[in-house]
Order: C-alpha cells, then structure tokens, then sequence
C-alpha cells in the first residue's frame, strides 16, 4: 500500500481511540481503586487525555509525511 494510505486514515482512527481510552481514564478515576487513593488534583486527570495525546504526536509524527498534494490547489480542469 502506498505511504499515502497509511498517512491519514489509521493513524487518525489509532489517535481517536487513544485519546478515548485516556478520555475515560480520566472520567472513571474515582471508580479505579488506585487512582482514586492518590491525593492527585482532579483537574490534573481531566488534563491527562490532552498530555497523553500531544506526547504520542510529537514522538509518531517524526516519521510521518504529508501527501504529495498538499499544498497544491485542487482545479478540476487540470487532471
């Protein structure tokens, strides 16, 4: 499959999903028996799925490469 397949659509799916699960985590701390122990602010978890998210980007999007078509207007006529 070519690079441009892989750019978009399963790191956007993987991304969605991930940020959900943290996205949880952050609403069910109180139920999660270790989380909940902890004198951690609650506001520090609502900012979990964001951190989380933000470092997977930095770190995955050192490999990733636009599409060739970027920055390239689309015109109808041309193709």
């Amino acid at each position: 499959m070519s690079p441009a397949f892989w750019w978009k659509p399963l790191r956007v799916l993987l991304s969605a999903f991930f940020f959900g699960l943290m996205k949880t985590v952050a609403s069910a701390y109180s139920v999660i028996p270790l989380l909940a122990t902890s004198d951690i602010p609650s506001d520090i978890y609502k900012m979990i799925p964001f951190i989380a998210t933000l470092n997977v980007l930095a770190f995955s999007s050192k490999s990733s490469q636009a599409p060739k078509a970027v920055a390239i207007p689309y015109d109808k006529g041309s193709r």
